[in-house]
């Protein structure tokens, strides 16, 4: 007992803080390497942690995850942690795109961690779940299309999902989006975007979170 109090206790930050998980879930397949999208999605992200750690009202709430796709499948490179704590290191494209089996994979870490907080007696938001991909996907995305949309639906999550690249292949992607729309955005948008993120991160956390209130997003 003493170890995992020891574990929680390095945890959380605040435990007065409701935290807003944010999962994004990256392609790093080969094609990333085009046109410096890949480059420019690490900028991002690096943009993302600063302005969340200099925040004095997201830091103690944003709990995020980085999950990579590419190769044999999905990888965690960054577990679900508050903003202050994590460290990013460059993602290096290689293989395909197995967005099936990583978007499975983000809404099963998704629901550890809201189950973890809760269990600990904190409040969430609704969780995020932010897929950036420039291309089809190598397997057939519709068993998980379906039960995503239906946590849209029933308010368990949020989502957002960007096509990188000239949005030629969104197809797969628009089974994943709400309301099947599919953002496309070239690599010098994409710093933009998670500029935005930031920010709305930001505002969110000025917000009393209510799991059955589907009022609190983030809008971006």
């Amino acid at each position: 007992m003493a170890g995992l109090k020891s574990i929680l206790e390095k945890d959380i930050v605040s435990t007065n803080a409701p935290q807003l998980m944010i999962c994004i879930l990256i392609d790093a397949s080969y094609s990333m390497m085009e046109d410096g999208r890949m480059r420019m999605v690490n900028d991002g992200i690096r943009a993302f942690l600063k302005s969340g750690r200099e925040d004095i009202y997201a830091r103690d709430s944003l709990d995020v995850c980085f999950i990579t796709f590419g190769g044999d499948g999905p990888e965690i490179i960054q577990r679900f942690s508050n903003v202050q704590k994590v460290e990013f290191n460059d993602i290096v494209p290689h293989g395909g795109t197995p967005l099936k089996t990583a978007v499975e994979f983000a809404v099963n870490e998704i629901g550890m961690r809201r189950s973890f907080w809760r269990n600990v007696g904190v409040s969430v938001y609704h969780p995020w779940l932010i897929i950036l991909s420039d291309g089809k996907s190598d397997e057939d995305v519709s068993g998980p299309a379906k039960a995503i949309q239906k946590m849209y639906r029933d308010h368990k999550l949020k989502g957002k999902c960007i096509g990188v690249g000239d949005g030629s292949e969104t197809e797969d992607l628009k089974k994943l989006a709400p309301e099947g729309h599919v953002e496309t955005m070239k690599a010098l948008e994409i710093t933009n975007f998670f500029s935005m993120l930031s920010r709305s991160a930001a505002a969110m956390s000025l917000s009393a979170p209510d799991a059955e209130d589907d009022s609190y997003e983030i809008r971006i």
